[in-house]
């Protein structure tokens, strides 16, 4: 039978109000080849350059090697979180297995420098107390005006170039800080911005 006006109408405004279904998406099938054509397209001589220097500086850990040349291919490509951090890698290991070397072996291949990344001593935040001088004094506090945040944006940004417009930032032996400083880092690793006492924002995406 044929509806009236009216009648197509109510029809009309059901449809529209009715959500619309949405395709799951396809998966992109991953191969050698298109993982050798993207490194191409975006800058193949400078990640051959990184993990050639990593492989160099640091022997027996490829998983380590790979999973750092893998995020930084990820950042070449802009597809990394556009507000956290570019990653979050955790190394576990006993003593010497090259945990502080790797990174310091990636700094040197970025910056020149084995020493060009910002390190933080855990052991120094076994109490929650301690945690102010990592992020600073709170106003109100004696000398929260003149004692600089150990995370501040110039100690983060000190190596930071307009080639290589981020930063590595070194948690070392985090298992002996206090369970405040865990809480503290998992704001940072959500939302890559981390407020210093009474100096600005530090910026860690």
């Amino acid at each position: 039978s044929m509806l009236t006006e009216d009648e197509q109408k109510i029809v009309f405004v059901r449809e529209a109000l009715m959500p619309s279904k949405v395709s799951k998406p396809e998966p992109v099938p991953y191969s050698k080849e298109t993982d050798a054509k993207i490194v191409l397209a975006h800058g193949s001589e400078v990640i051959a350059e990184f993990e050639s220097g990593m492989r160099e500086r640091v022997i027996g850990q490829p998983k380590v090697i790979d999973t750092l040349v893998n995020a930084y291919k990820t950042y070449l490509l802009g597809m990394n979180p556009p507000n956290r951090p570019i990653t979050v890698v955790l190394l576990a290991g006993p003593s010497g297995a090259g945990k502080t070397h790797s990174i310091q072996a990636a700094a040197e291949t970025f910056y020149g420098n084995r020493n060009g990344f910002t390190r933080v001593d855990c052991a120094e935040f076994q109490h929650s107390h301690e945690i102010a001088k990592l992020i600073g004094s709170p106003p109100g506090y004696l000398g929260h005006r003149e004692t600089e945040a150990m995370l501040s944006p110039a100690r983060i940004e000190k190596w930071q170039t307009t080639d290589l417009p981020f930063n590595l930032v070194l948690f070392d032996e985090i298992e002996k800080g206090h369970p405040a400083l865990w809480d503290r880092l998992l704001g940072i690793f959500d939302t890559g911005v981390m407020t210093c006492g009474n100096n600005p924002p530090t910026d860690f995406t």
